[in-house]
């Protein structure tokens, strides 16, 4: 047997566009040809033959190793990577929403540019709704378009479809169209006429126009009439097709063929680009008798009109006009009167009758049911042909029976209960057993149907209730409105089963799913009008009503999102007062779904699964561990067969119960929203991988709420965080509230003294707390002796003060300057001063001091030089309020807050020394601790001090610091001085990698 040959593709174009539909038809060569099962250097050689001799070039270019130029794979993949660059998503869409379907372009053309268009736009799950809409919009059928677009169940395959068919209507219709134009005959129908004077002029007038017909035939082409003499080779009717006959070479003005002897008939047609298009033709004969006129007195002139405007003759088939023979016409059966007794105009007011329309009754029947003011009944005659069957004997017949009693299933809350029994006789893999249950089922049925109850006519005006509830097979709704007289009553109910998906989500998730389903099921009511849901599922309230969208769960998620364009109010009631919904859930009608699409449900959460900052293996590792956590076991459980009462829970789910409506089961992982639960046994290393970099508090929630989630995340990420070691000797801490120096009670009482530089030269400045009076004195020397010289001066003049306020520098922390303080008997404080930026209070600094202004060089009255002691009074109210604005501006800019108070023994870390400590006791001044480090006690304020969890067993050696005090005095070393924080982590150094055979030094002789 001879094998079969298949030749190579076409070679190669070179063009990068033309590469990816090359590489396929020589994939499908190799495997047709039997390629692929030989040595690959064979292959690799067939694919450089095939593409041409440009290719030899390329395969130098492309550099490959000799064994990669034995492996065809890899060839492959370099050419891949030659050819095809990467490609500009937004171009690549942008091409896709110009797409427009093109003349003479077939639907199905059209439908497969659009999927190789957005084959490179990226839409992923969205590919087939952005194809879809494309689809719809970019026909040229607009009137199709816009009936698609109002179809809210519309997918592609069901718009592509419908397009096909529209496509295919039209040509049908072309072609009957031209079949009832090539053989339509009309007969025309006149009055007998007598012989006479008349009947000679009309057979004279006849012999006249035909012999003129002959003469003009004589000068004009026979072909296409034109009276212009040409050959027949250059007639334009020369592959013309006759519009008569059908016939190709002449046009149908010069047609020959045998026409009717009775009437001329010229026929105009339209066709219509539009869906459900009829051809519509009109008629006059050309040889017709006179018309009907008369003549018309119109403002004093004699004008003729027709009697009738319409056409002159009415064409209608033989056996018509034989069976009818247009007697006298008939009086109307009855003459429509408006409420004034003026006749009704029915064309004016727009309406058109119909033989089915009924006036002025007070019940009718429709579609088997009965319509009256109070409501909507079925019809008796229905009811009566369902009650007077017999049992059925095999599936055709219960389906049969199913259907009827469906039909009347709005006015039965229960019916879908009752007839599961006869349901399940339906299904394939069950067995035909007609037993007690089926007979009981219809014989209840059947009962029913006798007496069924009434539902309310739906008003626009009154208050709507949604009621809808979920069991673990089914769903079941009721729509109800508020009546004047009756209270609550139903307008219509419905139930659906659930599918085997559907089974398996979470309860709370079913309950979702019914409420959802239930809108979308009585959407021509509720959209666009305020209604209320009620169910009786508590946790479902604020997932549906207040919680914001991004923390739902998945499914949830997009439940919440098909509710959207509803504008609903919800509750929770008992389950006993939706017993209604209840029982129909319990007993589905086994309908599908269409408009909650399980498919668009599935595809949504699998997105959000994606996303998951997580691989694949890391998922399946979870997924294990959740499965041999005894916990995590009995929560899936609880997810999918429903939440137990709190006070009978196991103790292990207390504190799952509160997150109970934001748990759920998607692919085997319990989820919290979005994010996964972590069993006990992954905890720790999941806290670990949080806290990777050494975040903060706050960046290792935000990074926790993306991913992972268990009762008391939170607190154990500050539970790791502070006993952080590295965390505690980097932190930075937060700025504490301001403490303002109190205001003192009289000038001169509190001093503050620094030294500052202006230009070369050293100064020394005391200030008045209470006046803002200070003095400068120029220093010669900034030992201490000579710091105290000029302090003595100054106390000359204006007394000693109480309190001296100064830093830690060396001139007043000497001992000289201590002995001072003690001989002069003033007390020295070493803080940070706080000086107010303004004076604010309205005196000047002499006034507050001396108690009298000070002459300058401004003319003054006398009187207001004389000696005047300042309102103390008000000068405190204004300084305190001065002071607490300064407070509040400060701690609300800087975020300022207490920090934790220290205890003895507690293990902190010193700023600025980079040692360990441990506190020892409070210090005099606020916020000062005493601390004691490896380089001796030390006073530092809290803010320097950051506690660390434990005390190490070895001391951290850091290099040592320039240190400015005495290292003979032993005592308590405090310093004011600010300390730099590092904003970034220490780097780690180390030498190259190069020289890592190398013995470095940084001796540099």
């Amino acid at each position: 047997m001879s094998r079969f040959q298949v030749p190579p593709p076409e070679k190669f174009t070179f063009k990068a566009d033309d590469w990816p539909k090359w590489i396929k038809r020589f994939e499908r060569f190799r495997i047709a040809s039997g390629l692929e099962t030989q040595a690959e250097e064979n292959q690799v050689n067939a694919l450089i033959y095939s593409m041409g001799e440009e290719a030899e070039d390329i395969w130098v270019s492309l550099r490959l190793s000799p064994e990669e130029e034995a492996d065809f794979h890899t060839v492959k993949t370099r050419l891949d990577a030659h050819f095809v660059a990467r490609r500009n998503i937004i171009f690549e869409r942008a091409k896709f929403n110009q797409r427009q379907q093109e003349m003479g372009e077939t639907v199905d053309s059209f439908h497969t540019a659009l999927q190789c268009l957005a084959e490179h736009c990226g839409y992923g799950a969205l590919h087939s709704e952005m194809v879809r809409d494309r689809f719809v919009v970019g026909l040229k059928d607009k009137r199709l378009s816009e009936q698609l677009q109002m179809d809210p169940e519309l997918t592609l395959e069901k718009a592509v479809n419908r397009a096909r068919q529209s496509e295919q209507v039209k040509k049908q219709q072309e072609m009957l169209n031209c079949n009832f134009r090539a053989d339509v005959h009309v007969d025309g129908v006149h009055a007998r006429q007598q012989g006479g004077a008349r009947a000679r002029a009309n057979a004279q007038q006849y012999r006249q126009k035909v012999k003129k017909s002959a003469q003009e035939t004589i000068t004009q082409c026979m072909r296409c009439g034109d009276s212009k003499g040409h050959s027949m080779q250059q007639c334009p009717a020369r592959e013309a097709v006759c519009n008569q006959c059908r016939k190709k070479g002449h046009y149908a003005r010069v047609c020959r063929s045998k026409k009717s002897k009775d009437m001329k008939i010229a026929m105009v047609t339209e066709d219509s680009g539009e869906d459900g298009a009829a051809f519509l033709g009109s008629m006059s004969d050309k040889d017709t008798l006179s018309p009907w006129i008369t003549e018309v007195k119109v403002d004093n002139h004699s004008t003729v009109f027709k009697i009738d405007t319409g056409a002159d003759v009415t064409a209608v088939s033989e056996t018509l006009y034989n069976d009818r023979q247009f007697g006298k016409l008939e009086k109307p059966s009855k003459v429509l009167r408006g409420p004034g007794g003026t006749r009704l105009q029915v064309k004016e007011a727009g309406v058109t009758l119909n033989d089915k329309c009924e006036f002025s009754k007070n019940k009718i029947k429709f579609l088997g049911q009965i319509i009256e003011a109070s409501g909507v009944s079925p019809d008796p005659e229905k009811v009566k042909a369902i009650t007077a069957m017999q049992e059925p004997s095999n599936v055709s017949e219960v389906r049969r029976f199913l259907g009827m009693a469906n039909h009347l299933g709005k006015f039965l809350p229960h019916l879908a209960e009752k007839t599961r029994p006869l349901r399940d006789l339906l299904k394939k893999s069950n067995m035909w057993s007609w037993g007690s249950q089926q007979q009981k089922a219809f014989e209840s049925i059947r009962a029913d149907l006798s007496t069924p109850p009434g539902l309310a006519l739906y008003n626009p005006n009154a208050e709507t209730l949604v009621s809808a509830d979920s069991s673990s097979y089914g769903m079941g709704a009721v729509l109800l409105q508020k009546q004047e007289e009756d209270g609550w009553k139903p307008v219509a109910y419905a139930s659906r089963a659930l599918s085997d998906t559907e089974q398996r989500y979470a309860q709370i998730e079913k309950e979702a799913l019914a409420l959802t389903w239930a809108c979308e099921r009585f959407q021509e009511f509720l959209i666009g009008k305020s209604f209320h849901m009620e169910t009786d599922h508590k946790p479902l309230v604020p997932l549906l009503g207040s919680k914001r969208l991004d923390e739902l769960p998945p499914r949830i998620q997009r439940l919440r999102m098909r509710l959207m364009r509803f504008a609903f109010t919800i509750s929770h009631v008992a389950g006993k007062n939706i017993a209604t919904a209840d029982v129909l859930s319990r007993a589905p009608v086994g309908e599908k779904d269409s408009d909650l699409s399980e498919e668009d449900i599935n595809l949504y959460v699998d997105a959000v699964m994606s996303s998951l900052p997580a691989t694949e293996s890391r998922l399946q590792q979870i997924k294990t561990h959740q499965e041999n956590d005894i916990i995590i076991r009995q929560l899936k459980k609880c997810c999918v067969e429903g939440w137990p009462d709190k006070f009978l829970a196991d103790r292990s789910l207390q504190p799952y119960l509160q997150f109970s409506g934001d748990l759920s089961v998607h692919s085997g992982l319990l989820l919290y929203g979005s994010r996964i639960v972590i069993p006990a046994s992954l905890r720790k290393d999941i806290l670990s991988k949080l806290h990777e970099g050494h975040l903060g508090i706050t960046k290792c929630r935000a990074r926790a709420k993306q991913s992972v989630w268990w009762p008391g995340l939170s607190k154990d990420l500050t539970t790791m965080i502070e006993q952080c070691d590295v965390c505690a000797r980097e932190r930075t801490n937060m700025k504490e509230t301001l403490l303002p120096t109190e205001f003192p009670t009289r000038p001169w009482s509190m001093v503050g003294a620094d030294l500052f530089q202006f230009g070369s030269q050293q100064y020394l400045i005391l200030v008045d707390y209470h006046s803002r009076y200070f003095e400068v004195a120029k220093l010669t020397s900034t030992t201490s002796e000579g710091v105290v010289e000029h302090f003595k001066s100054v106390f000359a003049r204006h007394g000693i003060p109480d309190e001296v306020r100064s830093d830690n520098g060396p001139q007043f922390s000497s001992e000289h300057f201590c002995k001072f303080a003690r001989s002069w008997n003033f007390r020295h404080v070493t803080s940070s001063p706080h000086f107010p930026q303004s004076n604010a209070n309205g005196y000047s600094p002499a006034e507050l001091l001396m108690g009298r202004r000070i002459g300058t060089t401004v003319p003054v009255i006398t009187s207001q030089l004389n000696p005047g002691g300042a309102d103390m009074k008000r000068l405190r109210e204004t300084e305190q309020k001065y002071r607490y604005k300064l407070q509040q501006n400060y701690n609300s800019r800087h975020r300022a807050h207490d920090l934790s108070q220290l205890q003895p023994g507690d293990h902190v870390w010193v700023k600025g020394l980079q040692e360990r400590g441990t506190v020892v006791s409070a210090a005099d001044t606020p916020r000062s601790y005493v601390v004691e480090t490896p380089k001796g006690v030390l006073r530092r304020n809290r803010y320097h001090l950051s506690p660390t969890p434990v005390a190490p067993d070895t001391p951290v050696i850091s290099p040592p610091e320039e240190d400015n005090t005495d290292p003979e005095e032993d005592r308590v070393l405090e310093t004011h001085n600010p300390v730099l924080e590092r904003r970034f982590p220490v780097r780690a150094r180390a030498p190259p990698a190069y020289l890592k055979d190398y013995v470095c030094s940084n001796n540099r002789n």
